[in-house]
C-alpha cells in the first residue's frame, strides 16, 4: 500500500505512526495517528486506514504531553499499546481525546475529567471496565500504588478499588537519584517507564558502580533502572519519583 504524501508529512513532523487500537477508536476500527509540537501548540494528526489525514487536533502546548498506555490484558506479561489519542476510551461520543496526565480533554479542548492525585497515564481494560493506576503519598511520605475505576457511561465517576503500599525507594523531583550497583561496571544505565519507554539516553557507567541522576528530569511515577552489559540486563531496580 502506497503511503500518501500527507501521511509522510505527518510522520516527518512528529513521531512515527502509532495505532489507536480498535477498542479505543471510532466504529471499532483501528486508526493511525502521529504527534508533533512547536513552542505554542501540540498537534495530533489522525489518519484513516489508507493513511490519509482525516483531521489534526491542535492543543495548547503541554510540557511533555502524556502518552496514554492502553492494556487490554493487564494480567499478561507484555507492554501495553502506547498512543497519544483515543476516541472511545473515556466515553462513547465521536470526538477524540488526549491527556496531560492530570486531565482528559476532547478534541475541542473541553475538559472531560480530572484524575485524582498525580493523575495517570497507564489505563487498563478488564471485563469491559476501564481502570488506571496512580501513585499517591501519605503524611509520612509513604508511597502507594492505587487502582481506580472510571465510569464511562456518562457520569465520569471515579472510584478507588485498591491501595497497596510500595516497597521501593522514592525520590522527590528536587532531589537526585543515587543508583548503586553491586560492583563497578563498564555497561550502560537505562531508565524506562512502566510501559518500557526509554526516558533518557543510556548513561555510561565507565567503571563506576554508582550513578547520580537529577530526579527533576522525570514526571511523578514509577521507573525501572537497569544496568546492561553486552545487551544483557545484569541488575535492575524500581524507583518512584514524586
Amino acid at each position: 500500500m502506497a503511503v500518501s504524501a500527507s501521511a509522510q508529512q505527518a510522520v516527518i513532523m512528529g513521531e512515527s505512526l502509532r495505532i489507536t487500537p480498535a477498542y479505543a477508536a471510532p466504529n471499532n476500527k483501528p486508526l493511525f495517528h502521529s504527534y508533533s509540537w512547536n513552542e505554542e501548540s501540540d498537534f495530533i494528526t489522525i489518519l484513516n486506514e489508507n493513511l490519509e489525514v482525516e483531521k489534526t487536533i491542535v492543543a495548547p502546548y503541554i510540557d511533555g504531553m502524556q502518552i496514554i498506555n492502553l492494556d487490554l490484558n493487564p494480567n499478561d506479561n507484555h507492554y501495553p499499546e502506547v498512543v497519544y489519542a483515543t476516541a472511545t476510551l473515556f466515553n462513547n461520543d465521536d470526538k477524540w481525546e488526549y491527556s496531560d496526565r492530570k486531565n482528559i480533554y476532547n478534541e475541542d479542548g473541553t475538559l472531560i475529567m480530572t484524575l485524582p492525585g498525580n493523575g495517570g497515564d497507564e489505563f487498563y481494560i478488564y471485563n469491559n471496565k476501564l481502570y488506571f493506576r496512580n501513585t499517591e503519598y501519605d503524611e509520612n511520605d509513604n508511597s502507594y500504588n492505587v487502582l481506580y475505576e472510571i465510569d464511562r457511561t456518562g457520569t465520569n465517576a471515579i472510584r478507588e478499588v485498591a491501595r497497596t503500599k510500595h516497597q521501593m525507594q522514592a525520590y522527590s523531583r528536587n532531589s537526585e537519584i543515587v543508583v548503586k550497583f553491586d560492583k563497578p561496571s563498564e555497561g550502560d544505565l537505562h531508565i524506562t517507564n512502566m510501559a518500557g519507554k526509554e526516558m533518557m539516553q543510556p548513561h555510561k557507567m565507565s567503571g563506576n558502580k554508582e550513578a547520580v541522576i537529577p530526579a527533576g528530569s522525570f514526571n511523578p511515577g514509577a521507573y525501572i533502572i537497569s544496568l546492561q552489559e553486552e545487551d544483557k540486563t545484569v541488575e535492575s531496580k524500581k524507583i518512584m519519583v514524586k
